[in-house]
């Protein structure tokens, strides 16, 4: 693989996983990949999310560089204080967006455009929250990954849905193989926020083109702290 496509892996890997639910590829193979899917998990002890995913190009473009269809799915649940009343929230969402990717040797980015679908079920029922029922929103998200040098780069993602939920990732990589670092991830809504700070290690190979990345931390979820916070996501490329 040459100095290009090896960037252009990393930077897919990352971004993928930068997706909290969404999280979101780093750069994970050449720009000749046509298509990609990815499923993970991120669990915390007042909030969780399981999401799933696939990417392809248009017509004429590369997953990497060029434009691109995303198709994602996603199940969160989170728990937060209304006066004296302890909420539980469940939160299923079905997306589509469709963006623009560019990748150099430098530095690589992204943007897409979508809507989202959002039904979230509270317990008790009878709860107010802006956030209850069935939400159709527009959705943006942004990626980005900076190159430092060969085996160091810093990579951010967001995404904000009017009417549902906000996150945001940064990391900073180390390692050009295996790769691992430093993470921050916030995420939220109008009711709870939740700050988690962690490590990363992943682009693992588990057989048959799958790859693995692995984070723990803890995490704080209207400020009340958590003792864990950890998650995985597998991604696959298809030519």
């Amino acid at each position: 693989m040459n100095r290009a496509g090896s960037l252009t892996f990393k930077f897919l890997s990352s971004l993928i996983i930068l997706h909290p639910a969404a999280s979101i590829a780093q750069d994970f193979g050449s720009s000749t990949h046509d298509s990609m899917i990815y499923t993970g998990i991120n669990l915390a002890k007042y909030n969780s999310v399981y999401y799933s995913g696939y990417l392809t190009p248009f017509e004429g473009s590369k997953l990497a560089n060029g434009y691109v269809h995303r198709f994602a799915a996603d199940y969160m649940t989170y728990h937060y204080t209304d006066g004296s009343t302890k909420v539980t929230a469940s939160a299923p969402a079905l997306g589509y967006s469709a963006g623009y990717r560019k990748t150099t040797d430098h530095y690589s980015l992204g943007a897409y455009l979508g809507m989202q679908n959002r039904y979230t079920l509270l317990s008790p029922g009878e709860v107010h929250n802006t956030e209850k029922g069935n939400k159709t929103s527009a959705a943006v998200t942004f990626e980005s990954r900076l190159n430092l040098n060969n085996s160091q780069a810093a990579l951010w993602a967001g995404g904000y849905a009017s009417d549902s939920n906000y996150w945001t990732r940064a990391r900073y990589q180390i390692g050009s193989s295996i790769i691992t670092g430093p993470e921050l991830l916030i995420q939220g809504n109008s009711n709870f926020r939740s700050n988690q700070y962690g490590w990363f290690v992943g682009n693992f190979n588990v057989g048959h083109d799958w790859r693995a990345m692995f984070n723990l931390g803890y995490s704080t979820n209207n400020g009340t702290d958590s003792p864990f916070s950890g998650g995985m996501s597998l991604y696959k490329y298809f030519d």
